[in-house]
């Protein structure tokens, strides 16, 4: 263990080290044993010193997310926990990495230190950090949804008002298919919106949630699958969330006829 450490504080050495221990604790995964302390404290030194940096490949960023999973759970590994999240974030707001660099990373980082998470990554999503530039936004990657619901209320009801619309922006409205189709309303998206204080807050802006990331086919159909999904908000019993959704059918209805126009304009041009 002291070894790997040394390694992860050599020039060019933490890549390495990070492979090293992921090899270690790969090969034990069978054993039911505790991991011994030293090396749980070894890969929270590998993780402390790890470079977060643009183009990195799958397989390093997989490595640093199983270490990740192994050292960085309990009381014991918040300071550590956090110093990774806070690392992530300001990699992220200076552009040296993208979220699709370390999407695994922010997902484990979620389920092993689901409280620092919430702190680092979604409670300043959005705003201004401390330099005056635009923050970190999780957009619709949504790692949060490795946190469980009941956890997240839990620490939004801390301080409802900012938790609240924060967790706005960061879970997805829609349950989605492959072909970017929605299916209905996410269940954690509508428990969460009927505990908010400000309804309207939490719902934040339409373009966030309505137009998908993906999608294969006719993008109309997929905008038709999003607007009929809303019915279950449309017809809530709180005006302010039947409003916002009467609205967003109606743009999303504008959207697609828009959309079927040019899917017309296009076949024509063809014939």
């Amino acid at each position: 263990a002291e070894l790997i450490e040394h390694l992860a504080k050599a020039p060019g050495g933490s890549a390495i080290a990070v492979d090293v221990m992921h090899m270690a604790y790969y090969r034990n995964a069978g054993d039911t044993r505790e991991i011994p302390e030293p090396l749980l404290s070894a890969g929270r030194a590998i993780l402390r010193a790890a470079e977060i940096v643009r183009g990195w490949d799958n397989m390093h960023e997989y490595h640093l997310s199983f270490v990740a999973e192994k050292c960085l759970i309990g009381v014991q590994a918040e300071d550590d926990g956090r110093l990774l999240c806070r690392r992530i974030r300001a990699a992220l707001v200076r552009y040296d990495i993208h979220r699709g660099d370390c999407g695994q990373l922010l997902e484990t980082m979620f389920k092993v230190q689901p409280r620092i998470a919430l702190d680092e990554f979604v409670l300043t999503s959005g705003g201004i950090n401390d330099d005056g530039g635009h923050d970190v936004d999780l957009g619709r990657a949504a790692p949060v949804q490795a946190v469980d619901t009941e956890f997240m209320m839990a620490w939004a009801d801390e301080d409802p008002v900012p938790r609240y619309g924060a967790l706005g922006r960061a879970v997805p409205l829609f349950v989605s298919e492959n072909d970017g189709a929605v299916t209905s309303v996410s269940d954690t998206f509508r428990l969460l919106l009927d505990r908010a204080p400000d309804k309207v807050a939490f719902l934040g802006a339409y373009d966030r949630h309505m137009s998908p990331i993906s999608w294969s086919g006719s993008l109309a159909t997929v905008l038709h699958s999003r607007r009929d999904s809303l019915n279950s908000l449309a017809s809530h019993s709180d005006a302010s969330i039947r409003s916002w959704a009467l609205d967003a059918q109606r743009r999303l209805e504008l959207w697609a006829a828009s959309e079927l126009q040019r899917d017309s304009a296009r076949e024509e041009s063809f014939e």
